[in-house]
């Protein structure tokens, strides 16, 4: 085997990485990398039930969970209001401020900014590209 070799090798796995991290940005989290960012306030707090299933193949039991009405101004100055869970935000209270990213197109597509392990997952995948890159350009060399 060749240094040749070796960095064709290389550079094939940071394209697959490339591509695996251009993949998970694209469906775990597309307003994280393509979104406006605006900063909402909790209005008030509501209940909805959602069915869960506790194990593939049980029957859905009703659960009641808590949500909470965000109003955000967009750039253009629409007030828009989205329900959303606040979990893991540090919100708890109506007043309490919280990261929104929306798309400008159709800002009621919002969500709220929290940290992602996807994303997180496909900024490794980034990275990783470039060290083999790198190291692809040094074996060639």
């Amino acid at each position: 085997m060749t240094t040749t070799d070796i960095a064709a090798g290389l550079i094939a796995l940071a394209f697959g990485s490339g591509f695996g991290a251009a993949a998970l940005i694209w469906r775990c989290c597309p307003l994280r990398v393509f979104g406006t960012g605006a900063t909402g306030t909790i209005e008030r707090f509501v209940r909805r039930e959602v069915m869960v299933q506790a194990v593939r193949g049980a029957v859905p039991r009703p659960v009641q969970v808590r949500e909470a009405v965000i109003a955000f101004t967009t750039r253009a100055g629409e007030t828009v209001r989205i329900q959303a869970s606040v979990h893991g935000t540090g919100a708890k209270a109506p007043g309490d401020s919280v990261p929104i990213r929306y798309r400008v197109a159709r800002p009621n597509e919002a969500e709220i900014e929290t940290p992602s392990r996807p994303f997180r997952a496909a900024l490794f995948l980034v990275v990783l590209s470039i060290a083999l890159l790198l190291a692809a350009a040094v074996f060639a060399s």
